[in-house]
């Protein structure tokens, strides 16, 4: 599985014809872009030309990869290949669930769950595929009951996950 450290973005929101991006670097070198197609059109298939990756997606998925972007440290650069077949995209490393509470300010994804340090031995990881929608990442999270720690006070959300590695 082909990784490419991410640790730079800007975002190009043009006007007229010109569909949204957000090129991609790494250490001041373009490394790609995320190609943002009216939604309900059908998406190109992700090229590599001259060693900058192109990954498209619909104009839906355009916040949650800025958030993820945004929010998420360190981000890599999938590419497998062209074709079907071959998932592409950007991928976070695993993390704790919650590890994003604990720093104020962090983004909506990190927001949605409020744990107790109890739950912080659960693992999840965010992978974003150009081949498919961002929001089934969070739809297959189902929330199974809710209760306070006694301990703590702090509402517990117990989760069952049904995500594929």
């Amino acid at each position: 599985m082909p990784l490419t450290l991410i640790d730079q973005y800007e975002v190009m929101y043009s006007a007229n014809s010109f569909v949204p991006r957000i090129w991609l670097k790494n250490s001041g070198n373009y490394i790609g872009q995320l190609i943002f197609e009216p939604d309900g059109t059908n998406l190109p298939p992700d090229t590599n030309v001259n060693g900058e990756i192109n990954l498209f997606y619909h104009l839906e998925d355009f916040d949650n990869a800025i958030d993820l972007l945004r929010d998420e440290s360190p981000m890599y650069l999938l590419f497998n290949g062209s074709g079907g077949g071959n998932e592409n995209g950007i991928k976070s490393t695993p993390e704790a669930v919650g590890e994003c509470l604990k720093q104020p300010g962090r983004g909506r994804f990190a927001r949605a769950l409020h744990h107790s340090p109890d739950l912080g031995v659960l693992r999840s990881q965010f992978v974003i595929s150009s081949q498919g929608p961002i929001h089934a990442v969070l739809r297959e999270i189902n929330f199974r009951e809710s209760r306070r720690n006694e301990m703590t006070g702090v509402r517990v959300l117990i989760v069952q996950s049904h995500l594929s590695s």
